[in-house]
């Protein structure tokens, strides 16, 4: 039988214009057989996604600490998906003034660092990650 886990996942940027992008964590939790117990969520939106949008500013409730953090129940392993999506243009619309800024993820199990990386955001792609974890 497999151990049973606690993950935390968590992800930060200190890039100044963290603010103009949603995030979606989501975290499939599984059992030993493989089977999905749990279905997490973590949804972090700042500003509605539109093609109109064209915000120069943070709003004016908005937390630059900006905690990103999602702790499971006890399981066996879990599959984390990330999703960050621009949710206003970049400043400048030149692409070469608007280069890839970093975040950083880390992912604990039972109190352990087991994941510390740090993953290039395109400013007018966004992320997507999908891991796996046991």
């Amino acid at each position: 039988m497999k151990t049973q886990n606690r993950y935390e996942i968590a992800l930060r940027s200190d890039y100044p214009e963290w603010w103009r992008y949603n995030v979606f964590i989501t975290v499939a939790c599984y059992d030993a057989n493989g089977e999905m117990t749990e279905y997490l969520n973590l949804t972090d939106k700042v500003y509605e996604v539109s093609a109109d949008n064209r915000f120069t500013n943070p709003p004016a409730d908005y937390d630059p600490q900006r905690p990103l953090r999602i702790a499971t129940p006890p399981t066996s392993h879990i599959e984390t998906y990330i999703y960050i999506i621009a949710n206003t243009f970049p400043l400048s619309d030149e692409i070469r003034l608007s280069p890839p800024f970093a975040v950083r993820l880390t992912v604990d199990r039972n109190g352990e660092t087991i994941i510390d990386s740090s993953h290039e955001v395109n400013q007018w792609g966004g992320l997507t990650l999908k891991q796996s974890i046991e």
